[in-house]
């Protein structure tokens, strides 16, 4: 009865994209952009970060006493001028499926200066973070309940957390 769900996050920041590659292609760094009641443990499976490199991580989700190993697979890891990219998906974890799209792209962001009147600031030389993400909670119907309930709740707020964190490790502009 479970079915595929996704969650789309989006943020610019005011850093070059070999800032924000740096920060998010070193696995360790997961552990930082986790909230700390996870309590997120991080394992590369060999030396660098690389196509088909497998990232082991040990954390308690949804406040569970005993830890769960979640395991993923780097794929898709794409590099061009402007554009860095690269999937996790998971080989065995919490999920019955999991399939994160990290997209990071050089690009301007565009917002009001002021309330009351039309003036739009323009910054550049910051770097979109675009993640989309589909999964699907396992035990059928009992996933789908606990979906509703607190799971999806739960992942979006990780991901403010990380929004959040992702300005902090990275530091002023």
């Amino acid at each position: 009865m479970s079915r595929r769900r996704s969650l789309q996050s989006r943020q610019w920041v005011p850093h070059s994209l070999d800032q924000v590659w740096n920060l998010f292609s070193d696995p360790s760094n997961l552990e930082k952009l986790t909230p700390p009641a996870y309590g997120a443990g991080v394992m590369l499976q060999g030396d660098t970060f690389c196509e088909g490199c497998t990232v082991v991580i040990s954390m308690k989700p949804y406040g569970i006493p005993a830890p769960l190993k979640w395991i993923s697979k780097i794929e898709g890891l794409l590099s061009t001028g402007d554009r860095r990219e690269f999937y996790d998906i998971q080989v065995s974890g919490p999920f019955a499926y999991w399939k994160h799209h990290h997209l990071f792209e050089v690009g301007d962001t565009r917002f009001e200066g002021k309330r009351s009147g039309h003036e739009l600031k323009i910054e550049s030389g910051g770097t979109w973070i675009i993640d989309d993400v589909e999964y699907e909670m396992p035990y059928g119907i009992f996933g789908a309940i606990a979906e509703k309930l607190f799971a999806r709740q739960q992942l979006e707020s990780m991901f403010a957390y990380r929004k959040a964190k992702t300005l902090e490790l990275l530091g002023p502009a």
